[in-house]
């Protein structure tokens, strides 16, 4: 039976999955849930706001196999990303989409997001789903919440049923068959986007998913580009 380690609330489910691994005291599938952390964190080192009223998970993944394996975080995220809307549709019956890279969107708002990290031989997969509209910051309006149909589920039964989907799709990884699934579930593509990568921007329009994950833009000149990391915004066009 695969361990679950359920708490109140953590710094950050990531950072205590990675000092289980340090002590020997986690395996593949090891999970980790908290009702809110205090230091809670998403890509590039942002802060990821996670009061109580959430779904915060880590999941230990030792190894992939099948075509193409998972050799990357970025990849582990599009992988992630694919489990996390097949749990969603298993548990609460709805459909979900995902923001490259990794936001998980529902009635065109941000209600969760994914981290994933490699350590000690390891990867970790973090996960954050907001259940509840009053956790919600009014400084974050592009955030919603699965409060209307979570219903009376409660955050660790939907932990398993991630978890479960995750190390499903990881243990029997067909990379070609999560690219396509990752790619029917965008939402930005078709859309005009605007690219922040460091200090620098630009508009464009989203096009394509390689097959790596990567973002495909159309630049105005008409040339395009494939995109591993930076962050993309939809672009309201009057």
């Amino acid at each position: 039976m695969l361990l679950i380690h359920r708490y109140e609330i953590l710094a950050s489910t990531n950072d205590e999955a990675k000092r289980l691994i340090g002590e020997g005291a986690a395996a593949h599938g090891t999970t980790v849930t908290a009702d809110s952390q205090t230091g809670g964190r998403g890509r590039a080192g942002r802060v990821f706001v996670s009061p109580a009223g959430g779904l915060y998970m880590s999941v230990v993944i030792a190894g992939c196999q099948g075509d193409g394996g998972i050799d990357s975080p970025a990849l582990l995220t599009v992988a992630a990303g694919v489990a996390v809307t097949r749990a969603l549709e298993d548990a609460l019956s709805i459909e979900t989409g995902i923001k490259w890279v990794n936001d998980i969107i529902y009635k065109g708002k941000k209600v969760g997001g994914i981290l994933a990290e490699t350590y000690g031989g390891f990867a970790v997969v973090g996960i954050g789903l907001n259940l509840r509209t009053e956790s919600l910051s009014p400084e974050l309006p592009e955030a919603g919440s699965l409060l209307d149909v979570a219903g009376e589920l409660k955050p660790y039964e939907l932990a398993e049923v991630v978890r479960d989907r995750l190390l499903e799709l990881c243990d029997n990884f067909d990379k070609p068959a999560v690219i396509g699934e990752y790619r029917r579930k965008s939402v930005l593509l078709g859309k005009p986007v605007t690219v922040f990568a460091g200090d620098n921007s630009c508009d464009a329009v989203a096009v394509g998913i390689g097959a790596d994950g990567e973002l495909i833009i159309s630049l105005p000149d008409g040339t395009r580009q494939a995109l591993t990391y930076g962050e993309v915004r939809v672009r309201q066009v009057l």
